[in-house]
């Protein structure tokens, strides 16, 4: 028994793996590589969306920075400091100095330090 069958006819070519019903091959040339297909009631394949990625955006934080300081106590960096670094540095390389040196970036939220370096 072959495990893979290339078939073609009447202007349609079809993969068939198995005991699997054929796929046509334009269905999987439009697909990328591990795509998962599933065939539908009215005979067609539709390709199925990756449950793992579906279950990430469902999922809701229960995370908050109400533990940190709102005093502006968390930098270590002086303003002179600051002005000097964006003479001296680029822009990438100030906003990791600023991250870097602040007492309260690595225990703030996911969600807190991409707002972080993107404000900055």
């Amino acid at each position: 028994q072959k495990v893979f069958l290339l078939s073609s006819g009447a202007n349609r070519q079809e993969l068939r793996m198995g005991k699997y019903s054929a796929i046509p091959l334009e269905t999987l040339l439009s697909c990328p590589y591990g795509a998962i297909l599933r065939r539908e009631a009215d005979g067609g394949w539709q390709r199925v969306r990756h449950s793992i990625e579906v279950a990430e955006e469902t999922v809701e934080v229960q995370e908050n920075n109400q533990h940190l300081a709102q005093d502006n106590s968390a930098q270590s960096l002086s303003p002179s400091e600051v002005r000097d670094l964006k003479q001296k540095c680029s822009g990438s390389e100030v906003v990791e100095a600023l991250a870097s040196n602040s007492a309260t970036f690595a225990s703030k939220t996911k969600f807190a330090q991409e707002k972080y370096l993107k404000k900055k």
